[in-house]
C-alpha cells in the first residue's frame, strides 16, 4: 500500500512535459490575413489628406495574387493589379503592377495588419523607393490607405 502512495505522490509531483518531438501548430499565413474586401478609411496622398467622399467611395478586394480597386460611384469602375507579396520582410512588403492600364507602373511598399485594420504605405514608379515605416512625414512623396476589413458576405 506504502508503494501505491509514493508512487501517486511521486507522480502528481513530476510536472507533465510536453512531447518535444510534437510540432506547434502554425499561426495562419500571413498572406491568409490580407485576403478579402477592405473598405478605405484613411487615405493621403503626399501628405495630405483626401476627402472623406473619396474615401468611402473606395474600397479593395485581394484575392489570391490580384489587387482589384472599386469605385462606388456611378461608374463603377474597378481597377486590377498582379499583387506581388513577401511577409518573410520587416515590415511585410507588397509590389503592385496595373493589369487595366495601357503602361504598367509598379508601386512599391510595406503593410501591416493589426486586427481588421490594414495599413499599407507605397510609392510609384519604378525608381521610387519603397518606404520603411508606416509614420510618413508630412513631405512623404507617396500614399498611406488604412483599411478595415468588410464582412464576408459570400456565405
Amino acid at each position: 500500500m506504502r508503494g501505491v502512495l509514493i508512487f501517486a505522490i511521486v507522480g502528481l509531483a513530476i510536472p507533465v512535459r510536453p512531447d518535444r518531438h510534437a510540432h506547434p501548430v502554425p499561426p495562419p499565413a500571413p498572406t491568409t490575413q490580407i485576403q478579402g474586401r477592405w473598405q478605405l478609411v484613411q487615405y493621403q496622398l503626399n501628405g495630405k489628406s483626401m476627402p472623406q467622399t473619396t474615401i468611402d467611395n473606395l474600397s479593395i478586394t485581394i484575392e489570391g495574387s490580384e489587387l482589384h480597386i472599386e469605385s462606388k460611384s456611378a461608374k463603377k469602375i474597378t481597377a486590377t493589379y498582379a499583387f506581388q507579396f513577401d511577409p518573410s520582410k520587416t515590415p511585410a512588403a507588397f509590389d503592385f503592377t496595373s493589369k487595366t492600364a495601357p503602361s504598367a507602373v509598379k508601386f512599391s511598399g510595406i503593410l501591416k495588419v493589426e486586427g481588421d485594420l490594414m495599413t499599407f504605405t507605397f510609392t510609384r514608379g519604378d525608381g521610387a523607393e519603397r518606404p520603411k515605416q508606416f509614420d510618413v512625414p508630412a513631405d512623404f512623396r507617396g500614399y498611406l490607405w488604412q483599411m478595415r476589413r468588410m464582412p464576408d458576405t459570400s456565405r
